[in-house]
């Protein structure tokens, strides 16, 4: 079921989306972590299975009481670094180093401060890292299918190069239906 074939591209969109919906901030920084998240997945090829779990492990951020300082500097991006990292370490049979994940973040952050932020994200979702039952996996696997055919449709019709506003939409849809 895991490996479905997805658009890879929808991925940081709904993870994107799925940050900023909780921690708002201006498009300059929205568009920077866009550019990081698109970045870092072309990079480290990850798997589908990886993006799931790093999907659950926001969700699991979000419903947590005692978070990061969210009004940090980079709060967005240490949010997806984090999730990345611990999604890469979990399902991976052959982790990324916190070294590699630097280069790749260029100035934004110390080694220091991802050791820190990956401890830290670990702490808050209580290392509750198995994301292997069904009902999680297809709930985003459906979800990732209907925002990447809402996505298809709406470029068809608008021909805009963004499907951030779709993304906005389903994302809402599945925030509503967990109600």
């Amino acid at each position: 079921m895991i490996n479905r074939i997805i658009q890879p591209n929808i991925f940081p969109d709904v993870t994107i989306y799925t940050i900023v919906h909780h921690i708002p901030c201006d498009q300059e920084i929205t568009q920077s972590l866009r550019k990081l998240a698109r970045e870092i997945l072309s990079i480290t090829k990850s798997p589908c299975n990886t993006i799931l779990a790093a999907l659950t492990y926001i969700d699991r951020y979000f419903i947590a009481t005692n978070r990061f300082n969210e009004e940090a500097p980079h709060i967005q991006h240490r949010l997806f670094l984090s999730t990345l990292i611990t999604a890469h370490k979990y399902c991976s049979d052959v982790a990324i180093l916190n070294k590699a994940w630097l280069e790749v973040c260029g100035d934004m952050f110390t080694a220091q401060d991802v050791n820190s932020m990956e401890r830290e994200f670990l702490t808050v979702i209580r290392y509750s890292l198995v994301v292997e039952d069904e009902d999680t996996q297809e709930r985003w696997l459906e979800t990732i299918q209907g925002l990447t055919e809402e996505a298809d449709a709406y470029m068809m019709v608008r021909r805009v190069t963004s499907t951030f506003v779709s993304v906005l939409h389903m994302r809402l849809i599945l925030f509503s239906n967990k109600k």
